[in-house]
């Protein structure tokens, strides 16, 4: 895909910017998540004070890529690949109104945009007992450009990308358990020997008061419609003449309307928390209204 990319400020308040090599990894804790981020993203996630120290994050990978297939009008299909555009430029922020938070810009809008087409942001944000992931797509262009598939790689530590599934088994892979398609979406990681705590990823149903006005009003609830191998599917229209049983969901695509229309953005994001142990993950769900 030959264009300009870039990461840019996009956001209020007061940030620390990093240009040229990626910046040095960053830790934040709280009483609930113990993160350590590099520019892309989350590459150790822990329960706070876990006896165990058990790690989520599978080594060697960020939580925080995205696949994203487009196009503009009747031009060929391009795909942004952030796992390949991560060691350019990153802002980076320690706290702002009480939540430690990572922000990171790919393609951003600027003076110098001329060749950029679809920006992406994505901001990891600690609040209280929660960890929240908003991921946020706009397009930059004055034409219409189709989103045919948006795939999110969770790098997390199960069966599908674990050291056991690599033929290793000095750590056991987590245990992925969950619904994934449509509104009563969820997603629980859990022990092998069934000890707490599980980590619990839900849908957001309301943009969080800490986004912005801009980020506010494109905002959708999740309702993913496939997972495998290579991620879970939030759009998978183009994708789906690949996928084995396809024809059991929806595959959707989305527009994204000409820039400084309505519908020229798309907001999504989600929630993880911890559950004490497996029946507690119920009142998790309750909780963020899961039925």
């Amino acid at each position: 895909m030959n264009r300009t990319i870039r990461l840019s400020l996009w956001a209020l308040g007061i940030f620390v910017l990093f240009s040229g090599l990626s910046p040095a990894q960053e830790s934040f804790i709280n009483n609930s998540f113990k993160l350590r981020f590099e520019a892309a993203g989350i590459v150790s996630l822990q329960k706070t004070r876990d006896a165990d120290a058990v790690e989520y994050i599978q080594p060697g990978e960020t939580l925080g890529h995205i696949v994203a297939r487009y196009k503009m009008l009747d031009n060929p299909k391009q795909e942004l690949l952030t796992r390949k555009l991560a060691s350019g430029l990153t802002v980076k922020q320690g706290a702002e109104g009480g939540g430690s938070q990572h922000l990171i810009v790919y393609n951003g809008a600027g003076w110098y945009d001329y060749f950029a087409d679809l920006e992406f942001t994505e901001r990891f944000r600690l609040e209280g007992d929660s960890l929240y992931w908003t991921l946020h797509l706009r397009n930059l262009t004055h034409k219409p450009i189709e989103l045919g598939d948006f795939v999110l790689p969770l790098s997390f530590r199960d069966a599908s990308g674990s050291d056991a599934a690599k033929g290793k088994t000095e750590n056991p892979p987590l245990v992925k358990r969950g619904e994934v398609r449509g509104p009563g979406f969820y997603l629980t990681w859990s022990r092998p020997d069934g000890k707490g705590p599980v980590l619990v990823m839900t849908p957001l149903i309301k943009c969080p008061l800490f986004e912005p006005a801009q980020t506010e009003r494109n905002f959708r609830p999740v309702e993913p419609e496939y997972q495998d191998a290579a991620g879970l599917y939030l759009h998978s229209a183009w994708a789906a003449a690949g996928l084995p049983k396809a024809g059991e969901g929806r595959h959707t695509s989305w527009k994204l309307t000409p820039k400084f229309t309505p519908g020229d953005e798309l907001t999504y994001g989600f929630k993880f928390r911890w559950a004490n142990n497996e029946a507690d993950v119920k009142r998790v769900l309750a909780e963020e209204g899961i039925k």
